[in-house]
């Protein structure tokens, strides 16, 4: 594969449809203390490159887990991929309960086949959780939770590895499915 002068991958056949944080710099992004992260309505789509003045969020300290596993767009065109549109962050003593909510605006549903999160706990560390196989349906959305955050909310339609350190998460299309033979990754928007 071949690099920019971050180290960023720029021919590989992945797609990033979201990224809440900034793609390497750990010290910008959520996480580290107690916070909630909502995508603003009036938002289409993911950003793909991540932003650390997080315009397109509003941010709160409390009232965490109310509202989790229902967002809403007030966008009358569709986003091009699913995108994440909640981003909890708790302190509980030495860990931390943690959940990411994926929204569908494409139109049509969306298998969750080939998609992932990685979870970054410094610019070059990170956990890959795949999305178990099922199917969002547009306007709707897909919860993740933690461990430690099982259980916290009516909505959790899986549960990843417990880290209290995550502060970017990106939102990716066939991470783990390189173009080795040439042929190219399905479009993941032609479910």
């Amino acid at each position: 594969a071949d690099c920019d002068g971050w180290g960023k991958v720029t021919n590989s056949d992945y797609i990033i449809a979201d990224t809440i944080g900034v793609i390497y710099n750990r010290n910008y992004g959520p996480g580290g203390e107690t916070e909630r992260y909502v995508r603003n309505t009036a938002v289409c789509a993911g950003d793909p490159d991540g932003d650390g003045s997080f315009a397109e969020w509003t941010r709160t300290t409390s009232s965490l887990w109310g509202g989790l596993g229902s967002h809403t767009s007030s966008c009358a065109s569709n986003a091009p991929y699913i995108y994440i549109s909640e981003y909890i962050y708790e302190t509980d003593g030495g860990g931390a309960r943690i959940a990411v909510e994926i929204f569908n605006k494409t139109g049509a549903s969306v298998s969750t086949a080939g998609w992932s999160l990685l979870l970054f706990t410094a610019d070059n560390a990170f956990m890959q959780a795949n999305l178990t196989s099922t199917t969002i349906t547009n306007n709707d959305v897909y919860v993740m939770v933690n461990t430690a955050a099982s259980g916290s909310t009516t909505q959790e339609d899986q549960v990843f590895a417990n880290n209290d350190a995550y502060r970017t998460v990106i939102l990716i299309y066939n991470y783990d499915d390189p173009n080795v033979d040439g042929g190219g990754p399905a479009d993941p928007g032609a479910d």
